[in-house]
């Protein structure tokens, strides 16, 4: 699993929550580490994105990381409306929306509904 979160704080719960729940998680606080640790990890499978990041939006890199690979499904993440509306059509079924603040059971809720889209 892929964090990208540039908020080290948060960055930190979720690593901790999503081992909880039996991941191996990868932080990355830009973009452009995402891109690199996506490349060098042809495992990831699921990727916590944060729409608005330091080098430019969430949005667009996962985009790029959905195109990139067909398996992998997404949580899109803000504290500002959004919706997985912002990706193309061709990606929003892999993809889910989840508004910060948000509790530990609604990330896992998220993550379950990407798997069941995925069977």
């Amino acid at each position: 699993m892929l964090i990208v979160e540039d908020d080290d704080a948060l960055a930190g719960l979720l690593e901790r929550y999503t081992r909880r729940l039996g991941y191996e998680p990868i932080v990355a606080g830009t973009a452009g580490r995402a891109r690199e640790v996506f490349a060098g990890n042809a495992g990831v499978e699921l990727a916590l994105v944060d729409l608005t990041l330091p080098d430019e939006p969430g949005e667009k890199l996962a985009e790029e990381l959905l195109r990139a690979r067909e398996s992998l499904r997404v949580v899109l993440m803000s504290g500002y409306p959004g919706s997985v509306g912002l990706l193309p059509e061709e990606f929003r079924s892999r993809a889910e929306f989840l508004s910060k603040p948000f509790l530990p059971a609604e990330l896992q809720s998220r993550i379950e509904n990407l798997k069941t889209k995925q069977s």
